[in-house]
């Protein structure tokens, strides 16, 4: 029953859609076409994606305090790693007589641990908890500011006749549908697409907000990549100290 009344309300925003589609057709045609007889009408109308900004955005916030507890474990660990390092090459290092063993670990640590060191600079360099906080409030006050609506992507086909030709030929639509903002219509030039090239409303507050949550996204994902390649080094660094160990003695 759920699952019929769920396809029933599917097929009636689609319907819905396409009216709103077909207006803002008839309305782009006027404005951009030299000919409005040139456009025969619409062929087919596909849905690609739907975008709920709000909560793409709101997850990011929601998101903080599990990004800063992996990178607070993910750090102690490192840095407890190149402690442990040092310890065991002070100590290699004040012995007098070193079994071969002894000393390739030795070799082995000093090498990882100054990769580690190398790590945690980079760790350094990409982690900005300032820059992440401001974003993040940024993001609240844009959130309050407006409430953002879904948008529903679609693939549009219609029949139009180019400037000056004599047959009619199928051409590439996309269709941007805001549940309050209205319908917007572009050609398709290329795949990748963007909301930039549209006028939408609030689109100055729509464009931040997905210009801070794309930087935040992609900020937090160099950090994290960062800090794993700093996480596996300091593995190596704790295991050679674990092996040198059971040779020291």
């Amino acid at each position: 029953m759920l699952v019929a009344c769920f396809a029933i309300m599917l097929c009636g925003c689609a319907r819905t859609d396409e009216k709103k589609i077909e207006k803002a057709m008839k309305e782009y045609v006027k404005s951009n076409f030299a000919n409005p007889n040139d456009y025969r009408g619409i062929l087919s109308v596909e849905l690609i994606d739907t975008i709920d900004f709000a909560k793409t955005s709101l997850s990011i916030v929601e998101g903080t305090p599990i990004f800063d507890s992996i990178f607070k474990v993910r750090n102690e660990y490192i840095f407890e790693a190149i402690r442990h390092s040092n310890e065991v090459l002070d100590r290699l290092k004040n012995r007098t007589f070193k079994p071969e063993r002894l000393s390739y670990y030795e070799r082995l640590l000093k090498k990882e641990s100054e990769n580690l060191l190398y790590s945690i600079m980079a760790i350094g360099l990409s982690y900005d908890q300032k820059s992440d906080s401001v974003y993040c409030l940024k993001i609240d006050s844009l959130l309050d500011a407006s409430k953002f609506e879904k948008m529903r992507r679609y693939d549009v086909k219609a029949k139009v006749k180019q400037q000056g030709q004599i047959e009619y030929i199928i051409k590439n639509y996309e269709a941007y549908v805001f549940e309050r903002s209205g319908t917007t219509i572009s050609k398709k030039e290329s795949d990748d697409h963007n909301l930039t090239d549209f006028h939408i409303r609030d689109e100055k507050k729509y464009l931040m907000l997905m210009d801070l949550t794309s930087k935040i996204a992609e900020y937090r994902t160099e950090v994290l990549n960062t800090l794993e390649k700093g996480y596996e080094t300091a593995k190596k660094v704790n295991e050679y100290c674990s092996e040198a160990n059971q040779y020291y003695y």
